[in-house]
């Protein structure tokens, strides 16, 4: 059994200001924001020190839309993605997702990304609108992701 935690939030990722800087996205909080890489290496040492994840599950850094380690996740096109809180877990649990290269285009609208969070929680987030950048030209990937997300937390 899965419990609503929140339903059909509108969520943005963006490209990074700067080629060096990081933006991410914590499905948990939620949050998005934008790290230089000083401060996105800082997480990663006290995650490494620690052995607690860094909060974010997704990123962009260098074109590229990546999830986090500790998290697990499957790409899902809108035609064969199932909507339960059950389904988008099975296919979490499966994954395959951990990359997608924002310049070849690699993520369209109505993509779903089902995703498992480090906190145990499952997100359903579908893209529901790309903003600038130019389709088919691999020197103009999208400016922004627009995702409509679901995140469900398993009750006891």
């Amino acid at each position: 059994m899965y419990k609503a935690i929140y339903t059909d939030e509108t969520m943005s990722l963006g490209l990074p200001s700067s080629r060096f800087d990081i933006t991410s996205l914590d499905f948990d909080a939620p949050a998005a924001r934008q790290h230089s890489r000083t401060e996105w290496e800082a997480l990663e040492a006290d995650e490494q020190a620690t052995g607690n994840p860094v909060q974010p599950d997704l990123s962009i850094s260098h074109g590229e839309l990546k999830l986090l380690l500790g998290r697990n996740a499957a790409q899902l096109e809108v035609s064969k993605a199932r909507v339960s809180a059950e389904d988008c877990a099975r296919s979490a649990q499966v994954g395959g997702f951990t990359e997608a290269n924002l310049y070849n285009w690699e993520v369209k609208p109505k993509t779903i990304l089902c995703v498992l969070t480090d906190k145990g929680n499952i997100v359903r987030a579908q893209v529901s609108r790309i903003v600038g950048g130019q389709p088919g030209l691999t020197s103009a990937p999208p400016k922004q992701i627009e995702f409509t997300v679901t995140l469900w937390n398993p009750s006891t």
